[in-house]
């Protein structure tokens, strides 16, 4: 049975999962594996409480700060990360390949590949340094205020070193694969994409809930997510609009819906397999996002048979057609694209079922597993 390290993204443990709503989510994956022989090791940025989560099968879990408790000092904590690794030694000398679950944080498989001589897989579900690029080219007061020139220099090097090692990429869009390429100078056949995967079995519609109700935005409250310019588009639409998510835009959208009189309702993150019920009884799920990576709400949703409308923006476009969804520009296009939909059931109905079959084609969790296991086992050779 090979086994796979999996090096979760920096300071990210099994606990921020399971909080975030995440955990129900990837232990699918994780599970699924099992029947095909492969074994996932979680080396995580957790403590002993990580061990302690359930994960249904007895996955191997290795919390980097129980071994050595996490420094304040970041620099610091990136040099005890060699002594944690040396800690561990007799396990990693048993994995047959590494692979990190974002690029930040890949550093850490680079580096015990090296160390062990394994073969590291560098998977990207978002690229940050074309979210840097991306960053540019939206108003001021949108952007984010903690990129700075030696943030970037400094995110440069650390994916340079990352990629430049691996000895496979794995990104989940064309635009990502084509970026990567260029920017840093790795050979195109390096690069494989694989988009993210959706449990098709469990967001799938609802065939017996003909009543749909309401507006869906499930994302972090945040500016780069946008969801200010969905609440300013339904300005005298009478139609209730759902928000699942924090963020720091939390009291702010509150604002603006009593203001306006918006019927807005604000839930806390849930547990991935209960946004299922969330997704199958809306009219309509909206994504206003300045950019994306390949976003898997959009994905649950189209899933579930939603119509949904997003921005025509990088990480988006190469998703939705105009067929199995809506583009949109700005506010007006926004609000006349929530007002169609909302007066037309049938062609809600279209874009539900050929949102549905998109992801069946290209998304469905097995697909895209047999796609990563076969890359594995080339690896491994």
């Amino acid at each position: 049975m090979p086994n796979i390290l999996l090096c979760f993204t920096n300071n990210i443990s099994l606990k921020n999962w399971e909080k975030s709503g995440n955990l129900s989510r990837e232990v699918v994956y994780f599970n699924k594996s099992i029947n095909k022989k492969f074994n996932y090791i979680l080396l995580t940025y957790g403590d002993l409480k990580d061990k302690n989560i359930d994960l249904l099968y007895p996955f191997k879990v290795i919390p980097f700060y129980a071994i050595l408790k996490r420094k304040n000092n970041r620099y610091l904590n990136y040099f005890f990360h060699i002594i944690r690794i040396f800690k561990i030694s007799n396990i990693l000398k048993q994995v047959d390949i590494i692979k990190s679950n974002q690029l930040i944080g890949s550093n850490v498989s680079i580096l015990i590949g090296l160390i062990f001589r394994k073969k590291v897989i560098v998977r990207i579900g978002y690229e940050p340094n074309l979210t840097i690029r991306n960053e540019q080219e939206i108003p001021l007061e949108y952007r984010n205020n903690n990129f700075n020139k030696i943030f970037e220099l400094q995110l440069y090097i650390s994916s340079l070193f990352s990629y430049k090692f691996s000895n496979l990429i794995i990104c989940t869009s064309k635009e990502q694969k084509i970026f990567i390429a260029n920017k840093f100078k790795v050979q195109k056949s390096k690069i494989r994409v694989i988009p993210n995967w959706i449990d098709t079995k469990n967001f799938k519609p609802n065939i017996k809930n003909k009543e749909k109700k309401g507006i869906l935005y499930v994302g972090r409250l945040e500016k780069e997510k946008n969801p200010e310019l969905l609440l300013r588009s339904l300005i005298n639409i009478n139609e209730k609009v759902t928000m699942i998510g924090t963020g720091s835009l939390k009291e702010r959208l509150i604002s603006i819906s009593k203001t306006n009189s918006i019927n807005l309702e604000i839930l806390d993150p849930i547990p991935n397999i209960q946004l299922v019920d969330f997704y199958q009884k809306c009219k309509i799920f909206v994504q206003p996002s300045f950019y994306e990576g390949n976003p898997k709400t959009i994905l649950e949703a189209m899933s579930c048979g939603c119509p949904v409308i997003a921005k025509n923006v990088i990480g988006i476009r190469e998703i939705i057609n105009n067929k199995n969804g809506l583009l949109v520009e700005n506010e007006y296009d926004l609000r006349n694209a929530i007002e169609f939909l909302l007066n037309k059931e049938c062609k809600r109905k279209e874009l539900g079922e050929n949102a549905r079959r998109h992801i069946m084609l290209n998304n469905d969790i097995d697909l895209c597993f047999e796609k990563e296991m076969k890359l594995i086992l080339e690896l491994i050779g």
